[in-house]
């Protein structure tokens, strides 16, 4: 499972929007919490659709704030952490 965390639920409605329209297979999930503290929302999606949804979201101008992919269920790897 891959899970792209964005900066606001106004960023993960307006992504949502976008990739439902897409075809791309998602779901709304809390932010795991051996990723981020904060309380929110992620997008999760198998690791095969990774590339195109990055590209997606790029090409609409919505910012990713970290993409991570979970290795077990307890440990995720980063792939993408904006600084």
């Amino acid at each position: 499972m891959t899970v792209f965390v964005f900066y606001s639920i106004h960023d993960v409605m307006k992504a949502e929007q976008v990739i439902n329209a897409s075809g791309i297979a998602i779901d709304i999930i809390p932010v795991p919490k051996q990723i981020s503290s904060d309380c929110g929302m992620a997008i999760s999606l198998k690791i095969e659709d990774k590339e195109r949804l990055e590209d997606l979201l790029a090409a609409c101008d919505i910012a990713i704030k970290g993409v991570y992919r979970r290795i077990s269920s307890k440990e995720w790897i980063t792939d993408y952490k904006k600084s």
